[in-house]
């Protein structure tokens, strides 16, 4: 059987995910699955990382602490383990409260709803643009994984850019065009 639209990366994600939906089953299967469990996490592509949530006594998010990422997060994060594991969003990213995005109130929703959510958002602090997958483990703890498609989203931009530039010059062309399409087969 062969895999030509699935890329390798949603592969590796689909495995992140099956690996780590319920941490603490994982926990439970012993030395040897946690040692798998472990080496597919921190030798993924795929960025990664387990937060604990933090609530106000009337259950408004607040903030979250990292509590485990692996080198991809690192990677495109520019966020190192040494300094993030333990602190929380807030300490690590001061004025992350104040982008457009709102990562605190929706992973906040997430967890207090026990929901599972796919996005993609812009990180002002960070100047990049993430594919997220976000789903909670168990209570008030919620796992992300990621990828960094900010290179994606300038070509996607790049190409409407040329789209419309061409578009113009079309209509606006002083003589007659004929334009041939190449059918590749």
């Amino acid at each position: 059987m062969e895999l030509n639209h699935v890329s390798k990366s949603t592969v590796i994600m689909s495995t992140l995910i099956a690996y780590s939906k319920d941490i603490k089953k994982i926990k439970e299967l012993g030395k040897v699955n946690a040692n798998l469990y472990k080496d597919i996490l921190y030798n993924s592509s795929i960025g990664y990382a387990y937060h604990e949530m933090i609530f106000d006594e009337n259950g408004e998010a607040l903030d979250y602490r990292f509590v485990e990422v692996n080198p991809a997060f690192e990677a495109f994060t520019g966020l190192l383990a040494k300094d993030v594991l333990g602190k929380t969003v807030l300490e690590v990213i001061p004025g992350i409260e104040k982008e457009k995005f709102k990562w605190i109130e929706v992973y906040g929703d997430i967890v207090k709803n026990n929901k599972v959510s796919r996005f993609n958002a812009y990180s002002e602090h960070l100047k990049c643009w993430y594919k997220v997958e976000v789903y909670t483990t168990e209570k008030n703890n919620f796992i992300t994984i990621f990828n960094d498609i900010t290179n994606s989203k300038k070509q996607d931009e790049n190409i409407l850019v040329l789209q419309s530039v061409f578009s113009n010059k079309v209509k606006h062309a002083q003589v007659p065009l004929m334009i041939n399409t190449i059918d590749e087969k």
